[in-house]
């Protein structure tokens, strides 16, 4: 199939330009019931991502279509031939795909089957250490074998891996029950940050099954970890973007001092092509650019603009090509600092909603704690809203990191003047 495609692609008089992802997926997968393991199976998923594009009367066009090994020299001819058919009708401001690239290939090998049996021992492991009740769970590991093709002569071969684990816990205070799911996904295995998760998701488990109505507090400070600082995170990497700056959905401008006047740390971030835990790295991005690390943003200054080759071509600025994985710097506080009295710390929301343009976020509390006088009580219900561009001159920072996929930062982050609007009086 690729070389029938290739050639079908490199002849085809009006593709104009081309790309193409050839992605070869071996994965192993476990479902277990309790500690009985109810399925087990093994697959490997074959198909290439192709990209074409059209130059008229001025402007670029572009279409999409996934190739299976099972499609013939006819059915890749309709393929191409629907592709040109939508790409005609596409018209933005022309660019062009970057030359020829040359990378260093990322090789990630790992025994997949080792690695899911080495999941598995480990969550029985930790099950028992801290007293939980895991109802089900599932692990999934996969190993990738990817080709990037370009219609100028890039051909770039590298290979990652990744693994998936959800599990759901049951804790029981004595008059109810309550489910409480977790899913992780990660390139490296890790026991020292992996037991972390287990200890909060069985701890939580419990605390959830014997919380407290949220009182009403109108504003307070506001502790978050894990997951939900990468997702507040993902304000300043899309603001940052060269499509959300051409495409005036930013307010940024770079070299502006976007923490102006912070009494608090002070954000630094690096847009990276790898991290020790994303599922995301990658030597070249989807259009053939050679990616590397960049500086984006330098103690709360903006200064560098990325993403896509298309945006940076419309704004004349360096191509960084399109980074997936970010890295925030530390900050200034230990999480001792950071978990002080008098702050509410959530742990788990029904849905937590950022909007990455205005910076707004918020979200209902399934599961959180109020600090007070140096003590923690679980609580649930209420909800907390507020806006990362309005509240971040006072941000706190831990010194303590975390490593997920596509984000390595601080572990815990605290935001004054938050809205709690919680379901008892304070």
């Amino acid at each position: 199939m690729e070389d029938i495609l290739l050639h079908l692609l490199r002849t085809t008089p009006q593709i104009h330009e081309f790309s193409v992802q050839f992605r070869q997926t071996d994965s192993a997968e476990w479902f277990y019931i309790r500690h009985k393991l109810d399925q087990s199976r093994r697959k490997s998923v074959k198909y290439g991502f192709v990209k074409l594009y059209v130059d008229h009367d001025g402007k670029r066009g572009h279409a999409e279509f996934i190739a299976y090994p099972s499609h013939t020299e006819e059915d890749l001819k309709r393929l191409i031939r629907e592709a040109l058919a939508s790409a005609k009708l596409i018209e933005n401001q022309a660019y062009v795909l970057p030359e020829k690239a040359e990378a260093n290939p990322l090789l990630e090998t790992v025994d997949r089957i080792e690695l899911g049996k080495k999941i598995i021992d480990f969550t029985f492991a930790m099950e028992a250490k801290y007293q939980g009740e895991i109802n089900s769970f599932e692990v999934f590991t996969n190993s990738h074998a990817i080709r990037f093709v370009n219609s100028n002569q890039t051909d770039v071969t590298y290979g990652v891996n990744d693994a998936f684990l959800e599990m759901i816990v049951n804790a029981n205070d004595g008059e109810k029950e309550i489910e409480l799911m977790r899913e992780w996904r990660f390139a490296s295995f890790d026991p020292q940050q992996m037991e972390i998760r287990y200890e909060e998701v069985f701890r939580e488990a419990r605390d959830r099954a014997s919380a407290m109505p949220t009182p009403d507090l109108k504003k307070a400070e506001l502790i978050l970890g894990g997951e939900n600082v990468k997702e507040l995170f993902g304000i300043y990497r899309s603001a940052t973007t060269a499509n959300a700056i051409f495409n005036k959905a930013s307010t940024f401008t770079q070299g502006q001092n976007v923490q102006e006047n912070a009494v608090g740390d002070k954000i630094s971030f690096t847009m990276t092509d790898r991290l020790v835990a994303s599922c995301a790295n990658a030597p070249i991005d989807e259009d053939g650019v050679l990616l590397k690390p960049v500086v984006v943003m330098d103690q709360g200054v903006f200064t560098t603009i990325w993403g896509e080759s298309r945006y940076c071509q419309y704004l004349d600025v360096p191509i960084t090509g399109n980074l997936k994985n970010m890295d925030v710097a530390s900050g200034s506080k230990s999480l001792s600092e950071i978990e002080r009295s008098n702050a509410v710390e959530v742990l788990d929301f029904s849905s937590f909603v950022v909007d990455e343009t205005s910076g707004d976020f918020g979200g209902e509390i399934r599961l959180g704690y109020l600090i007070q006088d140096g003590v923690k009580t679980a609580i649930s219900g209420g909800s907390i809203n507020g806006n990362l561009l309005e509240l971040h001159q006072n941000i706190e920072l831990s010194v303590e990191r975390q490593d997920i996929d596509r984000f390595s930062g601080p572990l815990k982050i605290r935001i004054a003047d938050v809205t709690v609007s919680g379901i008892k009086a304070a």
